[in-house]
């Protein structure tokens, strides 16, 4: 799901009352296979550089240092969960991190990093 929009005009709030009336249906009778608990977990990836979203080598010890979003999805498909968990990119689209985000979009939901790891997302994640 893509919310586009100018800076201001309700993006966030929308967001964040759809998952709050998710959120609300699934602690009321209101039984259904979306009325699920929301958890959203907001990244700024214009804030982050490429290595600090997805990972990157450490130019000293030649390790490999995951980033920002490979640790949130380690950490969510190895703490498994009923609860919807939206994973927020919140900024302009830029095909510097958008592009490592194709086989995630695709019926696979991997994210492949570029140590080689690949990570299948579970169906609850977003």
């Amino acid at each position: 799901v893509m919310l586009v929009g100018p800076a201001g005009c309700g993006k966030t709030a929308n967001r964040d009352l759809l998952g709050a009336a998710l959120t609300w249906m699934s602690e009321t009778a209101c039984p259904g296979p979306f009325a699920r608990r929301v958890q959203q977990s907001c990244l700024k990836p214009k804030a982050i550089p490429y290595g600090g979203l997805y990972g990157e080598l450490d130019a000293y010890t030649g390790e490999w240092r995951d980033g920002v979003l490979a640790i949130l999805a380690k950490t969510m498909v190895a703490e498994p969960s009923l609860d919807h968990q939206w994973i927020v990119f919140d900024g302009p689209v830029d095909t510097l991190w958008i592009e490592s985000l194709n086989s995630v979009l695709d019926d696979s939901k991997l994210l492949c990093l570029d140590n080689g790891v690949r990570i299948r997302l579970p169906d609850q994640m977003r």
